[in-house]
């Protein structure tokens, strides 16, 4: 959900910054490139802002069930 929230704004300004998001799981990842670090700091800034509002929307819908991340029962021997 929050990738697709955040996909437009991926490739904007054009050329000056380019970011690549991804998703494994539940691990949202970005890859920033820039050649000016003051493009890349109103981008990552931009970007930031945008992803607190998408993380408040999604709250807003309420915390998805957690899932068990082991395989079974443990048993110490």
């Amino acid at each position: 959900m929050a990738r697709r929230s955040l996909a437009p704004y991926v490739q904007r300004p054009r050329g000056l910054v380019q970011k690549e998001l991804s998703v494994n799981g539940s691990a949202l990842a970005i890859r920033w490139t820039a050649e000016d670090p003051v493009f890349f700091r109103i981008s990552v800034n931009a970007f930031l802002d945008q992803l607190s509002l998408v993380m408040r929307n999604i709250r807003g819908f309420g915390s998805p069930p957690m899932r068990s991340l082991g395989r079974g029962k443990r048993t110490d021997t």
